[in-house]
């Protein structure tokens, strides 16, 4: 499965990759992100979304079993993000 992840993300391209690493993996804030990677907060979150959609594609093009799993995590991380009130976004 990890396999699996790797050979996907490694078909991302590495500037949503950085984020997706960033964000999902080190679970920087969006705001940490953007500071560490010199870039505005709105483009963490674009590359966050836009990658984690390319990742996805990656997995399914690989008819990986990961597919699912992933989807899961990444809708109720969204769900949180959606219910957290803005301010605790930026922090």
């Amino acid at each position: 499965m990890t396999e699996d992840i790797l050979f996907a993300l490694d078909r991302v391209p590495q500037s949503f990759r950085e984020v997706l690493l960033l964000v999902d993996v080190q679970e920087f804030s969006y705001k940490e992100a953007a500071e560490t990677l010199g870039i505005p907060i709105g483009t963490v979150m674009s590359r966050v979304s836009r990658g984690r959609d390319l990742l996805r594609n990656q997995l399914v093009k690989n008819n990986s079993s990961v597919v699912v799993q992933s989807t899961t995590v990444e809708a109720t991380r969204e769900a949180q993000r959606d219910s957290a009130s803005p301010a605790l976004l930026q922090s």
